[in-house]
């Protein structure tokens, strides 16, 4: 009797996409602080709008002047933003397409992959949850990890240990397990996922990408800040050509779900 061939085996990258000077040139975090402060929020009262602008500026001067560390200040600033917006995420939204214009523009081809679904990738970010979701959505992703939306006391935001944790549980929910992760980033807090991954495509300072490889124990490592959008097919190319195929160790400590919170289209948060 002839037994039916196993599926073959997918040996395609999986990309983890960094988003603040990786996808996008600058960071996001102080630009929303500013649009809360003094930007267009269509839709919100102006009662509202003036208490919102008043308690982000004093959060940035607690942050600036009294030592206030970002989970924090993050925290803060996504309660004042959902005391008032009362559920409405239009304003974020609007705000996310501002954020657009940042994007990086040797990225263009690889983000209208990542569209088309001709890549699996995930959108892997500290940023608030409030406006990286419809960003990421803006931008091709079809799966965003990002702070999740008002960030309860103590509940740590996306990055470092924390977001390698929620990619693993996210590579495994996908059964994405064993596939090759390609991990685009600009700056060590990643570090974690940069020891996982089997490639690196570096978006921070040429001069810190031989600390970030000699801290990463070896992994391939690419500058890809400068590349032009040929230059960086070809360079994200090579390093999935070069990443080692091997299974997805699993961390020593009990995955988070992945799933905190759903989006209207199931994006994840």
């Amino acid at each position: 009797m002839r037994h039916p061939e196993p599926p073959a085996r997918d040996d395609t990258p999986v990309l983890v996409c960094d988003l603040d000077g990786t996808i996008l040139r600058v960071n996001s975090f102080p630009f929303w602080l500013l649009h809360l402060i003094g930007g267009r929020l269509p839709g919100i009262t102006p009662g509202a709008r003036v208490r919102l602008s008043l308690r982000a500026q004093w959060l940035l001067l607690r942050r600036k002047f009294g030592g206030m560390d970002h989970q924090v200040l993050m925290g803060a600033v996504q309660e004042a933003w959902h005391q008032a917006v009362r559920g409405d995420y239009a304003p974020a939204d609007r705000f996310s397409a501002r954020l657009l214009r940042w994007t990086r523009p040797g990225l263009a081809d690889l983000l209208r992959q990542i569209a088309a679904g001709e890549i699996d990738a995930v959108l892997a970010t500290a940023a608030a949850g409030e406006y990286a979701i419809g960003l990421g959505r803006q931008l091709g992703f079809r799966h965003v990890l990002a702070t999740p939306r008002r960030l309860a006391a103590g509940e740590p935001i996306n990055m470092g240990e924390q977001k390698l944790l929620r990619v693993l549980a996210f590579v495994a929910e996908m059964n994405w397990t064993g596939r090759k992760l390609v991990l685009l980033t600009d700056h060590l807090d990643d570090l974690p996922l940069m020891r996982h991954a089997d490639a690196v495509a570096w978006f921070g300072p040429a001069a810190a990408m031989a600390s970030a490889a000699a801290l990463a124990r070896g992994r391939e490592f690419i500058a890809c800040r400068a590349l032009s959008a040929s230059a960086m097919s070809e360079a994200l190319a090579a390093l999935s050509t070069h990443a080692r195929s091997r299974p997805v160790a699993s961390p020593q400590v009990p995955l988070p779900p992945v799933s905190m919170s759903l989006s209207p289209d199931n994006t994840r948060v």
